[in-house]
């Protein structure tokens, strides 16, 4: 986990020995370490702080800057289910809201605000396990699109109660599955990547806010993350070890350039940077 805040970058690191947030200056020297119970793998800005979730144990916390502390921590759990939860993504919504997606549970958790009570918890079905994985916003939070790691699915949300529009399927290849997903900032269109298949499906997203699957590209091995900067869409390729730059247009993608990065998982990058 890497998030990027105005004035410092902090990373969640699993040593031998201890678990660490390290706190790094805009200038890259690391300033201090402060120890946690958990390993965290995403992150997002929130008042006074930023919001924490771990895969590895299934819960969320706040970090409370002014405090310097962990100030809350949520564990997930399902009534019936006596597999450990995996939270897989946190987001800090404009009206105050924190949604949580749980990976293993099969739940979407609604926190009132960044002190992590709880205001709803969304069961999807239990017996057909689609692993969501990734929820993507439109700009004022009309709309949420979250993705399946196993069906291979795009569903859109309202974002009041997160009750289900509308489910898309992507593709019913076997041993595909989908990564990561990023909007345009326009919001014209969503990208979605397949791993497996190594490709990107680009969907046009149409003034009712639903996505239309319009073609999809070939891309390196093992796409994970995608994020848009501009018209330009990053994508971050594990196994190709590097970092893949696209323009996207609703019916063509070009490859501009390519990094090497080794084995590039997430970004940690504002958005609205150009």
């Amino acid at each position: 986990m890497v998030i990027d805040l105005p004035d410092q970058l902090i990373v969640s690191v699993k040593g031998p020995e201890k678990t660490t947030l390290d706190f790094y200056g805009k200038n890259g020297i690391k300033m201090r370490e402060v120890a946690t119970d958990l390993f965290y793998s995403f992150a997002s800005p929130a008042e006074g702080g930023f919001l924490l979730a771990s895969y590895e144990s299934g819960a969320d916390s706040f970090y409370d800057l002014t405090a310097d502390q962990i100030r809350k921590t949520v564990v997930h759990k399902r009534e019936g289910y006596e597999k450990a939860g995996k939270s897989h993504f946190i987001h800090h919504m404009e009206d105050g809201r924190c949604i949580s997606v749980e990976n293993s549970l099969q739940q979407i958790y609604v926190y009132k605000d960044e002190g992590l009570e709880i205001e709803d918890v969304i069961n999807f079905p239990q017996y057909a396990e689609k692993n969501i994985r990734l929820l993507a916003f439109s700009q004022h939070h009309q709309k949420a699109y979250l993705n399946t790691e196993l069906t291979n699915e795009i569903i859109v949300l309202d974002t009041k109660e997160f009750a289900i529009i509308k489910e898309i399927k992507m593709t019913d290849e076997k041993e595909v599955f989908s990564g990561g997903h990023a909007i345009r900032e326009d919001e014209k269109l969503l990208c979605t990547a397949l791993r497996g298949k190594n490709v990107i499906v680009v969907s046009e997203i149409c003034d009712d806010g639903i996505p239309d699957i319009k073609y999809e590209f070939s891309c390196g091995k093992t796409p994970r993350d995608l994020k848009f900067i501009g018209d330009y869409l990053l994508v971050s390729c594990t196994d190709s070890n590097c970092v893949e730059v696209y323009q996207v247009t609703g019916e063509k993608a070009y490859k501009i350039d390519e990094a090497e990065v080794f084995q590039p998982i997430t970004f940690a990058i504002d958005g609205e940077r150009k």
